[in-house]
């Protein structure tokens, strides 16, 4: 009960709103992928072989998700 007279958290900006939305448009399924990937894994090695690509296609992804998230 206590939940449901508790206040809400705060709407985020719209800027904020804006920002996620143009993050989403532009991470693809694969980039969510390999993110998740690489949390379970913990290489770009262990990922590469899971997906039976090369550790420099692994590479050339997280390159672009780091583009896209900008870090």
């Amino acid at each position: 009960d206590s939940f449901l007279l508790s206040p809400m958290p705060n709407e985020p900006s719209s800027d904020a709103r804006e920002s996620a939305q143009s993050l989403l448009g532009r991470l693809k399924l694969r980039h969510l992928r390999l993110i998740l990937a690489l949390s379970e894994a913990h290489t770009a090695a262990a990922v590469a072989e899971r997906f039976h690509v090369s550790p420099a296609a692994v590479s050339k992804a997280l390159g672009e998700v780091e583009d896209i998230v900008g870090t």
